[in-house]
């Protein structure tokens, strides 16, 4: 039989006051949940712990939300792991709410001062997250290739999907042996991708989706692809709604990431935000179950066997280079939202002292810091 600690309604309440501290992104939010539950209450061991964290880590999704749903469904089962997660998600989804409604019903002047100088913050911090993330997985010459030939991909048009499979085929044929082989894989699927570019752009003009299907799959798509962290999100939902869906513009995309960035709440929730100006609250519903659905289903009903997979060396392989097909995706997007961010020489000089401090100040919470030191300074100078 459960204890009082262990039911349902208190186990949502301990992992809702984890929402409501979860400022700092996923590392500052990791270490929390480590401190109180492992440290202090020992739910888990420490090396169980660390063990979980490493296969979320490398597997899609944000890995905080992901280790509140394994400590929920290790402390009262599936049920409590749905509960759990929900409760990490609450307090950053109503806040994303609040400011999507504000934004829309209001107009995006109501915080034009605070994005004028966060925009080039948000520029900072997406390139300093692709430089560490890059830094964890471009570990050889094949995987630093991949990354660069993402990176041209994108540049000439490919679909990401094609590219991340492409990227997948080529280093696991490299990592057997089979350099050849691999260099004539990536030549044919270069072709054949330049080819479907061609025919795709020939034979359809420019497309704005406005329903909720697309707006799920955009959802969906990022949730299932975004290895190495919450941040390679980016690229794929830039990709799917900037220009795809109503009223998303780049400097919405940006917007969306810059409040989602002063709020308790997992990164992704800044899809939120997405959805609600395409289709109100039911398009912010939509996209936001897209986007977190892989990360609840993976957590509650494949763990052991995602573990098997992770443990799979030739599977690694695969793996690695989806990973440096993603670091490339990102330093890509990251580019192209630095040249949209930087408009002035104002933006440019808040563009590198928030990239000096992302750098030399080690702090779990210096993301929040820099973006509400340049927001409150945004309103001082308007």
């Amino acid at each position: 039989m459960k204890t009082k600690t262990d039911s349902l309604f208190s186990i949502f309440l301990t992992f809702l006051r984890f929402g409501i501290m979860a400022w700092g992104g996923p590392i500052a939010q990791i270490n929390m949940l480590r401190e109180d539950l492992v440290n202090k209450n020992k739910w888990v061991s420490e090396k169980r712990f660390y063990k979980t964290l490493a296969l979320y880590q490398a597997l899609p999704g944000p890995e905080a939300l992901e280790m509140c749903i394994y400590l929920g469904v290790v402390r009262g089962g599936k049920l409590a792991g749905i509960i759990a997660g929900a409760g990490f998600i609450l307090p950053g989804l109503l806040f994303i709410l609040l400011f999507s409604f504000i934004y829309k019903n209001y107009g995006a002047s109501y915080f034009s001062p605070l994005f004028l100088t966060v925009t080039p913050v948000i520029a900072a911090i997406i390139i300093r997250a692709a430089h560490r993330i890059g830094d964890n997985v471009l570990l050889s010459r094949s995987l630093a290739f991949i990354c660069f030939y993402s990176i041209i991909m994108k540049i000439l048009g490919s679909h990401f999907i094609l590219i991340l499979i492409t990227c997948a085929i080529f280093h696991y044929l490299w990592c057997k042996g089979n350099i050849k082989i691999s260099i004539l894989v990536i030549f044919a699927f270069t072709i054949l991708q330049m080819t479907f570019n061609q025919l795709h752009y020939s034979s359809s003009g420019e497309k704005i989706f406005s329903d909720s299907g697309n707006l799920f799959l955009a959802g969906l798509e990022a949730g299932m692809l975004s290895f190495g962290g919450a941040y390679t999100a980016i690229p794929f939902l830039h990709d799917s709604t900037v220009g795809v869906f109503k009223g998303i513009t780049n400097q919405t995309f940006l917007d969306g990431v810059a409040l989602v960035n002063i709020i308790p709440a997992p990164f992704v929730v800044f899809s939120t935000f997405i959805g609600f100006q395409t289709d109100n609250l039911w398009g912010a519903a939509i996209i936001t179950v897209g986007i977190f659905l892989p990360a609840f289903l993976i957590t509650i009903f494949f763990h052991k066997k995602m573990e098997l997979i992770i443990e799979n060396k030739v599977l690694h392989n695969f793996l690695d280079g989806i990973m440096a097909g993603v670091v490339g995706l990102l330093i890509f997007t990251s580019t192209e939202i630095l040249i949209n961010s930087v408009s002035s020489s104002l933006q440019a000089t808040i563009f590198i002292i928030s990239l000096l401090l992302l750098y030399l100040w080690k702090n779990q919470y210096n993301t929040p810091a820099i973006i509400l030191f340049f927001g409150l300074f945004g309103y001082l100078i308007n």
